[in-house]
């Protein structure tokens, strides 16, 4: 299937300049074809894709016994297991890790009860991201023999080393970014979807899918038929179960919704709904969690901040223990501290936003002539700021760099903008961190404290010399033009047929010309920072509509002034009702 994010009927050559962003979308408003099919073939997707993209289902998945790779870890995982080895699953502290280290804990006490299997996740901020030698070391002197990796462990070439002379067996599942200089750690077996030359067929995905095949591959190994690769009813369960975790990490590592990661999270969050799991079903007890269904926006916004809050504030064990041994009463107080934890998160994250925005334009770093943010702290929280990054990103228009100093380093997070490498800007800095790693557009990093200014000098000049002016306008994707009168209950209600909606899939933006508002917004929400309003179309028709964080765009939208919008739009469900509200993202007065 092609990319959704390739386009026939989209020239990103052509937009137009709205009050927040430039909008990146068709040239004219053609109306040919139904909403849902001019969509489609905004993302990319043909009449001969049509079906399999909006009917995406786990027979498109590539079968675990099609790679040597996820053969070779279940093989020497089953034979440590037969062994009677004392195992560790090593996990990352985000959501991913977190999900990745449940399913192959599940999977590996399914297969054998009586195993002694333990899990290990590093403290955020004492041990930092990755394999370390001091964790190595404890897990040996408590008499572990095999270390399996979920979401971390392909550039851990030293701790490798390290992990053999301490006769530790170590398996090594990941999915970032293996080391530039193409080293690879020396391990009983390595199982990543992208290293050149053993490719899966499908990259793109998270380290909880990776445990999750990896999973699928152990149990047709001990238990599959030969021919049918078919599995025992309760092993097929434990697989569908284990599929709401594999979503969740998915969805939390803001992976691309198309292709395999499209049907996982689809079938992922029907098992969700369903879930056996003590841990999730405590978290979706929670009064809000659910209140409108379960979506790949219920785990985007309300699950996986919750299960990230402790290991962004200090130690995850507490989500892990949530996933994984927890009992009914012991997951309620668990999710009842997460509860609390995310909160606290959110005022912390609420506190380093405010001071960076001051410092931020303070040091000059907010204006035309210095394109990017770099600052530090020793008040801000290491496991919070890459949060804060992105609302900075969203603010300002430019690349973001947050660092706690605390002794002799500071360590942080960066967020980036369209078109923009932070890793590529990091490393072109001429200051060699003592460690950085990540994706283009988020990573992570540590430097020693007395080398921040420098750093910053550089990173920023980089991005100076690197982005535009223009570069730094916000931009919004447009799928297509459409009327108000076509946006009715039935068409709007049909748009969920392209759910799971997420980064690759975002839900359909449609822009809307030569519309009005009726009558002056109404502030709305606790922070009276909302608008409400309508919109009504040159033939007389109305439709409800709200800007979140609009209040500030206001004049913008004059009662009868001729506008062109951008809207999101959806189905409102209030008091049992079904009426078709509109999400506004930019106006442009005509």
């Amino acid at each position: 299937m092609p990319s959704l994010l390739a386009s026939s009927t989209v020239d990103p050559r052509a937009f137009t300049r709205g009050v927040v962003a430039r909008w990146f979308g068709p040239r004219t408003g053609d109306a040919t074809g139904s909403l849902i099919d001019r969509l489609l073939a905004a993302r990319g997707v043909g009449a001969t894709d049509r079906d399999s993209f909006l009917r995406a289902t786990l027979a498109d998945l590539e079968r675990p016994w099609e790679r040597p790779d996820l053969l070779a870890a279940a093989d020497a995982i089953l034979e440590a297991l037969d062994r009677g080895r004392r195992i560790a699953i090593y996990g990352d502290y985000d959501v991913d890790g977190i999900t990745a280290t449940a399913i192959l804990w599940r999977t590996l006490t399914t297969l054998k009860p009586d195993a002694v299997v333990r899990t290990y996740v590093p403290h955020r901020i004492d041990e930092g991201y990755g394999l370390n030698g001091e964790a190595l070391e404890t897990l040996a002197a408590e008499g572990i023999e095999t270390v399996i990796t979920v979401d971390c462990g392909v550039t851990a070439v030293d701790e490798a080393d390290h992990a053999r002379r301490l006769g530790l067996e170590l398996i090594i599942t990941d999915h970032h970014r293996p080391r530039e200089d193409g080293r690879l750690p020396d391990v009983r077996a390595l199982v990543h979807p992208s290293l050149d030359g053993r490719e899966h067929r499908f990259r793109d995905i998270c380290g909880a899918l990776v445990a999750w095949k990896l999973a699928w591959a152990m149990l047709d190994r001990r238990h599959g038929s030969p021919a049918a690769h078919q599995l025992p009813p309760p092993l097929r369960d434990l697989l569908t179960s284990t599929l709401a975790l594999a979503a969740i990490g998915t969805v939390a590592d803001v992976m691309p919704l198309v292709g395999e990661n499209r049907a996982v999270v689809r079938y992922g969050i029907a098992a969700l709904a369903k879930t056996e799991i003590p841990g999730l079903r405590a978290m979706l007890a929670l009064g809000d969690v659910a209140r409108d269904g379960i979506a790949s926006e219920t785990i985007a916004f309300r699950l996986a901040p919750r299960l990230n809050a402790c290991g962004r504030l200090g130690s995850a064990e507490a989500a892990v223990r949530l996933l994984t041994t927890a009992t009914e009463p012991e997951a309620s107080a668990i999710v009842k501290e997460l509860d609390g934890l995310n909160n606290e998160r959110r005022a912390t994250e609420r506190r380093i936003y405010d001071d960076a925005c001051a410092r931020a334009r303070d040091a000059g770093m907010t204006g035309d002539d210095r394109r990017a943010i770099v600052l530090a702290s020793p008040e801000w929280h290491a496991g919070v700021v890459g949060i804060v990054c992105s609302r900075l990103v969203d603010t300002f228009g430019r690349p973001a760099i947050l660092l706690q100093e605390f002794d002799d380093i500071a360590k942080g997070s960066g967020r980036s903008i369209r078109g923009f490498s932070l890793l590529a800007a990091i490393q072109s800095c001429g200051e060699t961190p003592l460690k950085s790693g990540g994706h283009d557009h988020a990573a992570g990093i540590t430097l020693k404290r007395d080398r921040v200014q420098a750093f910053a000098d550089a990173f920023v000049a980089h991005a100076s010399k690197t982005l535009t002016v223009e570069d730094l306008v916000a931009s919004l994707d447009v799928d297509a033009h459409a009327t108000v009168e076509e946006l009715d209950v039935a068409t709007v209600g049909s748009l969920e047929q392209l759910a799971p909606f997420g980064r690759g899939n975002p839900r359909p933006r449609i822009r809307l010309d030569d519309v009005v508002v009726t009558a002056p917004p109404r502030v709305m929400g606790k922070s009276e920072t909302h608008l409400m309003f309508h919109l009504k179309s040159a033939r007389g028709t109305f439709r409800k509509a709200k800007w979140w964080d609009g209040r500030r765009f206001a004049e913008s939208l004059r009662p009868n002034t001729p506008l062109d919008v951008v809207v999101e739009p959806k189905i409102d469900t209030y008091l049992g009702d079904r009426n078709v509200e509109l999400e506004v993202k930019d106006v442009r007065v005509r």
